[in-house]
């Protein structure tokens, strides 16, 4: 592969039991987005964008290697569920958020390229995202349980997404001291 073909992100999957979780939540609330994966966006969804496409792929594996060996994994768990102003948008939140966003910067700092994304970032964890008209179903969500236990996320994937269609192109673990 000389280049990404689709849409990439830099992402934190979320582990076992707590994916099945916050798959429970999107299977009740919005089925469609089942198909992607249980996780917290570094690269592609707020703060920067997706990573460029004409980059060689394995040079980006390589970086993002560089970066797991010195990283350490973040432990945290969820502090609510919410929504992003004036959208639609529902989301877990993690309870610390600092690592997150010094992953980003670590990331951002190498040589890299990013599209550019006009949001703060902010680390979340996509339930669903409603229609118009369903303002009664998202404050159902906004309002019900979710996963609080705590959780260790130490493996970084890259995944590529054309539509609803999710690609694994790369995986790793953080392995920086705890």
């Amino acid at each position: 592969m000389e280049k990404f073909e689709h849409d990439t992100y830099v992402v934190l999957d979320i582990p076992e039991p707590v994916s099945s979780k916050v798959m429970a939540l999107r299977m009740q609330y919005e089925k469609q987005r089942t198909v992607i994966p249980v996780e917290i966006t570094i690269i592609g969804s707020s703060g920067v964008g997706i990573l460029k496409n004409d980059q060689k792929p394995s040079f980006v594996f390589e970086t993002l290697e560089q970066i797991a060996q010195n990283f350490s994994p973040i432990k945290t768990a969820f502090s609510r569920i919410t929504h992003f102003p004036n959208t639609k948008m529902c989301y877990l939140e993690p309870r610390v958020l600092k690592p997150f966003s010094l992953l980003q910067k670590k990331i951002i700092d190498t040589n890299l390229r990013f599209n550019n994304n006009p949001h703060h970032y902010t680390p979340h964890c996509s339930i669903a995202r409603f229609t118009d008209g369903s303002e009664k179903t998202m404050e159902e969500l906004l309002g019900s349980s979710f996963p609080k236990e705590e959780f260790i996320l130490d493996c970084m994937s890259v995944y590529s997404l054309d539509e609803w269609d999710c690609c694994l192109l790369y995986k790793t673990k953080l392995k920086g001291d705890i």
